[in-house]
């Protein structure tokens, strides 16, 4: 008999006290594994079922190992304030709006569920390892999406080239949101890859899924791709050169050109059903200007108000059947929680931009400047796409908390590091000790 199996007998609670120490491990082993699995497959289609037990189950571990108090779980991020007030202000409209039921629906079941996934991914993924995963699983997850939608729209269901991209679960206008950002997440894995065979999957990957984002022929996205690219490749000329010029190649001779769809036609542009939605959108705004008519997404869908505001814009621009979609997300949001909820969403957006200013120019590392700047790329992308469709819901919604998940995890490395921290933004982080101190 060993001397361990001897302890264990004469004291049977040290054998219970290293069984649950076993258990809340791997209880915390699980919690990445299980958010990464919902990461991977927030772009896929038909797997709401996987998404739903990853993320909860992820929550519930979270919450057990919370109670016996053996995590170092924190809200302390320099996105947690704007987090908190947008969240604040967002519930203060349950008491002026028409449709209480699904405005505290939405919040709980939307926006505190994208709060939940960005602060699992950045309390669970801070070390540069598993930052390099979580940057894997968006780039392959939009990589796997662009070559299985291209196969099953274009090959099995038998659609000509000249067809815009898109399917009933994810339309045209929202492939851009998920897969641009995954694009520009493999042009800075291939940057930083470390052996040839990976560096040209990676590249082969980026041309598949570039070419997915162009067949979809929509106007957002392309501006989003042009604008994404050039600031994720800024000072990288050679590359930059010779993926514009791959860009501008497939413009010029894909035989359904995206000028055939008016795309670049500002004279169409300014015509087109958007701007009367946008028309529509803000003489609802006049009338909710402080705390808007809900934040619950089904309010816009209400055809009474519709028509009503219909009727207060110029005949111009007026809907014979008001379109039951803003089609422009921060309309949406100024909309749904007034001016005062979209300056609070733009003071978001400001802190996610002064992290990224000070990694991608003052980061002291590679890993901060070149991360810093890609994940900037990726959040216009997202910003550029919102000014033509609506993304405060979905996959959509979840990739821009990804985002700024991706850009808190890079900040806070940056933090933990001697000599290459910046000051803390909005007063939650912590200012590192001076080692020279």
């Amino acid at each position: 008999m060993s001397l361990w199996q001897n302890i264990i007998e004469n004291n049977p609670s040290a054998e219970r006290s290293d069984r649950k120490i076993v258990v809340f491990h791997y209880l915390d082993r699980l919690i990445p594994i299980l958010i990464g699995i919902f990461v991977f497959f927030n772009s896929i289609p038909h797997t709401t079922a996987i998404k739903e037990i990853t993320l909860y189950l992820a929550l519930l571990f979270i919450l057990v190992l919370a109670v016996i108090k053996k995590t170092g779980f924190t809200l302390k991020t320099p996105l947690t304030i704007p987090f908190l007030l947008f969240l604040v202000w967002s519930a203060a409209g349950i008491f002026f709006t028409s449709n209480i039921p699904n405005t505290i629906h939405d919040i709980l079941k939307h926006y505190v569920k994208y709060l939940a996934v960005f602060f699992i991914l950045v309390n669970f993924y801070q070390t540069e390892r598993r930052f390099r995963i979580l940057v894997w699983l968006m780039g392959l997850s939009a990589a796997v999406f662009s070559i299985g939608g291209m196969i099953f729209f274009y090959g099995m269901e038998g659609h000509p080239l000249s067809d815009r991209l898109g399917f009933n679960e994810m339309s045209s206008n929202y492939l851009g949101f998920v897969i641009i950002p995954g694009l520009i997440l493999m042009l800075g894995l291939s940057v930083v890859a470390r052996g040839l065979p990976e560096r040209i999957f990676l590249l082969l990957a980026c041309l598949w899924t570039a070419l997915s984002i162009l067949l979809t022929q929509t106007r957002g996205a392309l501006i989003s791709l042009v604008a994404a690219t050039l600031i994720a490749l800024w000072g990288r000329w050679k590359t930059l050169f010779l993926v514009g010029g791959l860009m501008l190649g497939f413009l010029i001779f894909f035989p359904s050109s995206l000028t055939q769809r008016y795309v670049l036609d500002m004279d169409k542009l300014r015509s087109e059903e958007r701007v009367s939605i946008n028309q529509l959108t803000l003489e609802i705004i006049k009338d909710h200007p402080i705390v808007g008519v809900g934040f619950g997404m089904q309010i816009y869908q209400d055809r009474e108000m519709l028509l009503k505001y219909n009727k207060r814009v110029p005949e111009r621009y007026r809907q014979e059947s008001p379109n039951p979609s803003p089609h422009n997300t921060f309309l949406d949001i100024a909309m749904r929680t007034g001016w005062v909820g979209f300056c609070l969403f733009l003071y978001m957006i400001a802190v996610f931009f002064k992290m990224a200013w000070q990694m991608a120019v003052r980061g002291a590392t590679d890993f901060a400047r070149t991360w810093g700047l890609l994940l900037a790329a990726c959040m216009v992308s997202y910003l550029v796409q919102a000014f033509f469709a609506d993304a405060t819901f979905g996959p959509q919604a979840i990739t821009f908390y990804l985002i700024l998940a991706l850009m808190t995890i890079v900040w806070k490395k940056t933090l933990q590091e001697n000599g290459a921290a910046p000051i803390p933004i909005t007063g939650t982080g912590e200012t590192p000790e001076n080692p020279s101190a």
